[in-house]
């Protein structure tokens, strides 16, 4: 039926019919044919009801829709419908606590897409300031998935923005401390909160209370690094006001340095020594297991032949040897709240109360 109704525009109504949330394999015919059509698809007159079907798909066979959305961010003509189909989807399925049901398993290819689009800071900010607790642990797994693809500095859409009352800010600005557990995220959409109409009236003091109170404290040296940068690049209004926050959280800085240090922060030992003492752990242990290994039946029946590793690889195929691939290494590094450290059962029930706030709350 799917590759008739190409040529047979009235069935798709019939493949609409059998495209319920309870007959799975009919909405992944409706998903095959989407993907499969792309062209008529996205100009055809049941657009809508098709990608309102498909978010009855279960996370484990979302990936024609997911690619059908791609295709549709990329461009760029139905950006409220596809907001529309990944917010439904959400509410509808998403379970933060299993992993092949998060956001970015089952929706790769569009929040690759939605990379420096404004369709993701409208994403990112009416999914923060919805009512729904489950869009907002939607929101930390897109941040946590953008973070990791090198994405760290996402911003709240100003058109959004503009439209919010103080309440709403209230409510934004508890579910911004709440959700978002990245350094660079929290930094890069609380300076965004400025990017909005009468911003030294609205959202000024809120900006204020987050880089002192919340942000500052948590990431005192990032906070105030960034605050630097932006000095002479800002108006005379937003600089007055960094320049406050920078005074506040230089005087925090600077108490914080005079408590005694913890044994927990003392600087660790140098990489040299460490490295030295695994080695010789490593040392007796193999001379251990070695000596107890002497006696034992697979040892005397059995040769042991040491190999040496190398700082690459290579294969062997049809008689002849690949190019050698080189190892190389690789990290990745995020920084941890300092309230977090300090203190984190308190730092976790503050932050349970946060992401628990409902619009209105005192």
């Amino acid at each position: 039926m799917s590759n008739a109704a190409v040529s047979q525009s009235e069935l798709v109504s019939e493949l609409l019919i059998h495209a319920q949330r309870n007959h799975q394999k009919a909405l992944q015919v409706l998903g095959d044919f989407a993907f499969m059509n792309f062209k008529i698809v996205k100009d055809h007159p049941n657009l809508t009801e098709i990608l309102h079907a498909l978010t009855s798909l279960d996370a484990e066979r979302t990936n024609d829709f997911d690619h059908v959305l791609s295709q549709l961010i990329e461009i760029n003509i139905h950006d409220e419908l596809v907001y529309d189909s990944l917010t439904t989807w959400v509410v509808k399925h998403y379970d933060s606590r299993t992993s092949d049901k998060k956001l970015g398993s089952c929706f790769a290819q569009s929040i690759r897409e939605l990379i420096d689009k404004p369709l993701l800071h409208k994403l990112i900010t009416r999914w923060l300031i919805s009512d729904e607790r489950i869009l907002a642990a939607a929101y930390r797994d897109l941040i946590g998935h953008l973070w990791v693809h090198g994405v760290k500095q996402p911003v709240f859409a100003q058109d959004i923005l503009d439209t919010l009352t103080a309440d709403d800010f209230k409510y934004l600005a508890r579910r911004l401390i709440g959700w978002t557990f990245h350094e660079e995220a929290l930094l890069s959409l609380t300076f965004s909160l400025l990017n909005t109409k009468e911003a030294q009236q609205r959202t000024f003091g809120w900006v204020f209370a987050l880089l002192v109170n919340e942000v500052g404290r948590n990431y005192p040296q990032a906070t105030l690094e960034t605050i630097q940068e932006k000095l002479n690049s800002v108006s005379p209004e937003v600089k007055q006001l960094l320049e406050k926050v920078q005074l506040e959280l230089l005087a925090y800085t600077e108490a914080i340095k005079q408590l005694p240090i913890r044994h927990e922060f003392h600087p660790p030992i140098p990489m040299r020594i460490r490295h030295a003492v695994a080695l010789k752990k490593a040392r007796e242990q193999r001379e251990a297991t070695d000596k107890a290994n002497e006696k034992s039946i697979w040892q005397q029946l059995c040769t042991t032949i040491p190999l040496k590793a190398g700082t690459g690889s290579f294969s062997l195929f049809q008689g002849k040897i690949s190019d050698i691939n080189r190892l190389s290494l690789f990290s990745i590094s995020s920084s941890l709240p300092a309230q977090y450290v300090v203190d984190p059962l308190n730092d976790e029930i503050k932050n349970l109360g946060l992401r628990a706030a409902k619009r209105g709350d005192q």
